[in-house]
């Protein structure tokens, strides 16, 4: 196979030949795992409903939007509903979120992600036509913070995109971590606008939520995608300062207008019965770090060097000596059945690195572990 670079998303690019040819598909960030069967028991029953098949609430379903509140107000965080929007999916969330931001802020103002920095976060401020500045971290995600401010104060930083645990190395920030970055966005009047999506998969201690800190210029964007194994089902939410959310939900109303309302529906009635899908939730968490794991030792036996982890879907690796393009090594392991995808997707500096999802049942880990193993030992 030839290294040429196609265009566009070099996830999809993987996870589409891989799964045209039937193999093990590591490349793309869905779950291998069934959602939660009274679920899909409440989706069946919500489509009995011919209410349920018209728009939902611009705003969302009143019911899961109630869960919401209280969920959060369980947690401690003052949260009301004219805080809140359901949305299409995080994705959506995050478009929405830079959308307005961009216009408040105007769009010469600075967005910075994290290295390796999931592929969205420098392409939708691209969109938006703000600059976008990719910091480099340690290894394991360590931030240089004196450096941090120094960039922020010289490129016009305004808006820090953050998840955690992040996607693809896996860094679940601490509270102390977050604090120093809040008090240098403080410093320049920025926003965060904070991920959420894997917040529920984390490997050790439950990472940091910012709401913890009162910081006042704070988006925060989730889904259920994640936590409960429904990436199709495209519903997400969002918690705003109340100005900013009216802001926002007008947007809202011209572009999404509404989330899936029999997904909502389902949702809300599940998530009520489930005390919001904790014990489901937990079991992928338990899953996924089981695999994280294995997925680490079996690569490290043929030669590439992990990055440590404490969450999310994924194994960041650096590729062994002999291999060190991370295209070559994704194109060559499609000929062994599986899908991995390059670093350089996720920053230019990782061109020597690939991702693997081991968010998918042990079983599906071990027969790709073992059909790696393979190829690079006849390599």
């Amino acid at each position: 196979m030839s290294p040429r670079r196609p265009e566009g998303s070099l996830i999809s690019y993987f996870s589409r030949l891989i799964t045209r040819s039937g193999g093990i598909n590591l490349a793309q960030g869905k779950p291998g795992f069934p959602p939660p069967a009274e679920l899909v028991r409440h989706l069946a029953e919500a489509s009995r409903d011919p209410a349920l098949h018209q728009y939902a609430p611009g705003n969302g379903n009143f019911e899961l939007l109630a869960l919401l509140t209280k969920w959060y107000r369980e947690q401690g965080f003052s949260v009301d509903e004219n805080n809140l929007l359901v949305v299409q999916g995080a994705t959506e969330g995050l478009f929405l979120a830079l959308f307005h931001l961009s216009r408040t802020l105007g769009n010469r103002s600075g967005v910075l992600a994290f290295e390796p920095a999931y592929e969205s976060y420098p392409r939708l401020p691209a969109i938006m036509g703000m600059p976008f500045h990719a910091f480099p971290s340690g290894p394991g995600g360590e931030v240089d913070f004196q450096a941090l401010r120094e960039v922020v104060h010289r490129d016009g930083i305004r808006v820090v995109l953050l998840a955690s645990p992040g996607n693809p190395l896996g860094k679940a920030w601490t509270r102390a971590e977050l604090d120093s970055l809040l008090t240098i966005l403080d410093g320049v009047g920025g926003w965060l606008v904070f991920d959420a999506v894997y917040t529920g998969i984390y490997f050790g201690h439950p990472p940091a939520n910012p709401l913890e800190t009162g910081y006042p210029r704070l988006i925060l964007v989730d889904s259920f995608s994640k936590r409960l194994s429904v990436t199709g089902w495209r519903v997400g939410y969002m918690n705003a300062p109340l100005d900013t959310m009216q802001a926002i939900r007008a947007i809202h109303d011209f572009t999404g207008l509404s989330a899936p309302s029999l997904a909502q529906a389902a949702l809300a009635r599940y998530l009520e019965e489930s005390g919001f899908g904790a014990e489901y939730t937990r079991s992928c968490r338990l899953t996924c770090a089981a695999n994280h794991e294995f997925m680490s030792r079996e690569l490290v036996k043929t030669g590439f060097r992990v990055a440590p982890s404490q969450g999310g879907y994924f194994v960041w690796a650096r590729c062994p000596d002999s291999r060190i393009d991370g295209f070559e090594m994704a194109e060559a392991l499609l000929t062994a059945g599986v899908g991995v995808v390059p670093g350089e997707n996720f920053s230019p500096r990782y061109r020597d690195h690939v991702r693997l999802n081991i968010a998918t049942s042990t079983e599906t880990v071990q027969a790709g572990a073992r059909r790696i193993r393979d190829h690079l030992m006849r390599a």
